[in-house]
């Protein structure tokens, strides 16, 4: 069975801003891989996911604020992969 081009199912595509939000969300800390999707599957967006992990982590019991990974780094980290051909590959 062949799949036609207009069968294809979306793709969901992320702009620049939006690779950045997932890449300090995914870097910061205690999110790791199944926080991070339950993260986006609740909030739908990396952006709103980030504004609450501060209130979060507080709920959560931590006691000390929770490390955002920093945007600069990120961006910074994009770049040297888009420099080296890399991309990023995400899941919806």
């Amino acid at each position: 069975m062949s799949i036609r081009n207009s069968e294809k199912p979306d793709r969901h595509v992320l702009s620049q801003e939006q690779k950045v939000d997932w890449l300090r969300l995914y870097r910061s800390q205690n999110v790791g891989p199944v926080t991070f999707r339950d993260l986006i599957s609740h909030f739908q967006t990396a952006s709103a996911a980030l504004e609450a992990l501060p209130d979060l982590a507080k709920r959560g019991g931590t006691a000390s604020r929770i490390k955002v990974f920093p945007k600069d780094q990120a961006e910074k980290e994009l770049y040297d992969l888009y420099r080296q051909n890399g991309q990023i590959i995400t899941i919806r």
